[in-house]
Order: structure tokens, then sequence, then C-alpha cells
């Protein structure tokens, strides 16, 4: 009696233990099963690993050499078990990405990231590796893809691609995909010195962001003068100054030289943002030519609180006819905000204004609280013309009898106002 009592729970023990691990033994075949079927999705090889209950997929090829592995690792006293799809790339363009943590954020563009011009992407992203090829394999796709799957555990390195995955996985899908993910990454990592500037070439001329192309132009131009040139040229000729770094491109022609290729096409560009109008004007100067500025583009020109372009627009109205001076430094002179540049519009009307600029100028004067050196010129400025119009010199105007009430001090009205003097092009 006492045998049996002792019997029946070592019996039941025994089926317990029995069915446990029969229970391991079926998990472990599906989960061979599971990689199998895997490797035979991508076409690979399966092998055992080293250790019970690990394996590995491994295929070769033209990027490199794809491994998906389930295997033990050291943890301590312990042992721990891991599993990771990675592609040692054959060739690369020794970036690396990872997902950005709070303490990367917090030191924001620090100098070891590289910036894309893709907010979104600077965001999530922590990317090194040489500027121009950062810039260069990271096109709209990429970017996209990158974000996507870093999130997801991706991390590439210069030599290597990784993609953490799950301990036990029960779906040869998720192997599956992972492995793709590493193998997709690592095709858009491949570079050659040949195809730096083509890809370069490519974003500049079609990505997504304004800011993307501004980005890649900028680092083309620092890594490769010759090259920016040519892309340069093309921007010029064929682009939409609204939908390329169009400022850059001329920036880049006038220091190489070629200012009269920006002059030859300025009439196609004038409709491009603030920054445009003000390269062309640059341009106009470094060449010692006028310029005829459309309209809409001088208003742009007037109406921004920019300096810089408010400082070309003066250098530009001194290469011209003193009745194109007069008419625009009145208006210049209304919204500049620097003192340097109204002396300096200040100055030009000295020499080209008439009974109408009198007035503009007295506005300088006034005021307690107007800069002392400003209503100094200004009221130079009025008695030299005061003493030019009284010697029957009024600097090329044409002033309409003061007899007419309307036109009492104005000047003459042209077909062309609002706009600076049309010349020929002499380029």
């Amino acid at each position: 009696m006492f045998g049996a009592e002792i019997l029946i729970p070592a019996a039941i023990g025994v089926v317990f233990a029995t069915a446990i691990v029969r229970a391991i033994a079926t998990r472990d075949r599906a989960m061979e099963a599971t990689w199998r079927t895997a490797a035979a999705q991508l076409e690979a090889e399966f092998h055992y690993g080293p250790s019970a209950r690990t394996f590995f997929i491994k295929k070769e090829l033209p990027v490199g050499t794809l491994t998906i592995a389930r295997y033990m690792r050291t943890l301590g006293k312990s042992k721990v078990v891991s599993s990771h799809a990675t592609l040692i790339p054959k060739r690369s363009a020794s970036v690396a990405v990872v997902q950005k943590t709070a303490v990367d954020r917090l030191n924001a563009f620090g100098v070891d990231d590289v910036q894309l011009g893709d907010a979104e992407t600077d965001r999530a992203l922590l990317i090194q590796g040489r500027p121009g090829h950062v810039l260069a394999v990271s096109d709209a796709r990429t970017r996209r893809v990158l974000t996507e799957n870093c999130l997801k555990g991706l991390r590439v390195e210069p030599n290597l691609i990784e993609m953490a995955l799950p301990t036990d996985i029960e779906s040869a899908d998720v192997l599956c995909t992972s492995g793709r993910m590493v193998i997709d990454a690592g095709e858009r990592m491949q570079l050659t010195d040949t195809s730096v500037f083509d890809r370069l070439r490519a974003n500049i001329l079609s990505d997504d962001l304004l800011s993307v192309r501004r980005r890649n132009f900028e680092v083309l131009r620092q890594d490769d003068p010759l090259a920016a040139e040519a892309v340069a040229d093309h921007l010029v000729r064929s682009i939409d100054p609204n939908e390329c770094p169009m400022d850059l491109a001329i920036d880049v022609l006038c220091t190489r030289g070629r200012a009269l290729l920006v002059i030859e096409h300025s009439a196609r560009l004038w409709a491009g943002p603030l920054g445009v109008v003000g390269a062309i004007l640059g341009a106009f100067n470094m060449a010692g030519k006028p310029c005829s500025i459309p309209a809409p583009a001088l208003e742009t020109i007037l109406a921004a609180e920019d300096d810089g372009v408010h400082r070309t627009l003066v250098d530009a109205l001194a290469l011209q006819e003193p009745a194109v001076q007069d008419v625009i430094g009145q208006r210049l002179l209304a919204n500049a905000r620097h003192e340097d540049i109204k002396a300096d519009v200040i100055a030009l009307l000295s020499m080209a204004g008439g009974p109408g600029t009198v007035e503009i100028l007295q506005a300088q004067t006034q005021g307690v609280l107007g800069n002392a050196t400003t209503k100094k010129a200004a009221r130079a400025a009025i008695a030299a013309i005061q003493a030019r119009i009284e010697g029957g010199e009024i600097g090329g105007l044409s002033i309409i009898d003061g007899s007419n009430d309307a036109g009492h001090g104005a000047l003459s009205p042209v077909d062309h106002a609002g706009a600076l003097s049309p010349v020929e092009d002499e380029s």
C-alpha cells in the first residue's frame, strides 16, 4: 500500500516530464521548420548552429553576405539566446546610422551628426560619415526606409548592417522581411567614387524637399567646385528658380567667373524668391552692368526686411542713370533699416535727386530719435540738390511744369514705371 502511494506520484512526475520534453521537442521542430522555410524562401543555405536550438541562414549576394542567426551568447554567468539579421557589405559608403536617443536629441546637431535637410529624418536618426557620401546615399526613399526601419531596430555601420529580431520567431515571413530589410539597406549604402557626383546631382535636381536639394548642393560645392559649376549651369539654363537652390547656383557661377551666363538667363530667373532676386542683382553688379528689374521683383526687394539684399540694390543703383537712382533711391530710403544703407542711398540722391527728392530727404531730418549721422547726411544732400536746381543742373530729371498742380515736383511718367531702365544686353 505504501509502495503504491510512492509509485503513483512518481509515475505522474514521469508523465509530466515526458510531456514537457515532447512539448520542447515539438517546439524545436516547429522552430527549425520555420527557419528552413525562411531559408527556402530566401533561396539561402540553412545551417545548424554550434549549440542546441541555434540555427543560421546564409546567402552570398552581389551586395554582400547575408546571415540570419539564432545563437547563444554569454551574459555574465548566464547564456542568452539572441537573433539578428546581418549583412556584411562588399562595398559601402562608410556611413553609420542609428536611431537617436534622448541624449542625442539634447545634443542636437553635434559635430558628428550629418544633417540632411529633412527635418523628420534629422530629428529621428543620428547619421555619421563623410557629408558627401551621407548625402549621396540619402535620397527621399532611403530616408523614409531608414527612418522607419531604424525605429524597428535596424542599425547601419560602415562594415555591418544589422537588424535585431525577437528571440523566438514563429513566422518565416518575419525572418524573410528582416533579411530583405538589411539587403535593401546594404544596396542603398553602396557607393563608388564615380557615383557620388551622380547621386548628389540627382538629389539636387529631383528630391522632394527643397531644403534637401540645397543641402546636397552646399556639400557638392564644398567637395567638388567644378562639378558644382556644371550643376549650376544646368539649373540656371533649365530649372524653375522656385524649385531649386537657384541662389546658390548663381553664386557658384559668379564665383567661377560666369556672371554673364546668369545675366543671359536673368529674364526667366527674376520670378524666383528673394534670395534668387538678390543673387541676380549681385551677378549684374559683379559684371559691372546695369540691369532692368521687373516691377514684381523690385517690390519684393523693397518690402524685404533684409539688409543684405538692400545693400545689393544700392550697389546696383550705383550703375544706373541718375533718373533711375532718384526714383528707386527714394523708395529704398523709405524702406531701408540699416543706417549705413540709408547713408549710401542719401549719397546717391544728393547727386541724382530733384525737387521731389527734397521732401523725402527732409523726412530723414525729423524726429528726436533719428540717427544724427543720417540727419546730417540728409541735410547736406538737400543743400546739394537745391544748389544744383538753382544752377540749372537737375540731374537729368524732367520736371513737370509747376503750374500743373497734379504734377508739381514729380517725375514725368514713363511706360515702365516701377522698374529700373532697360539696357541692351552687352554680353
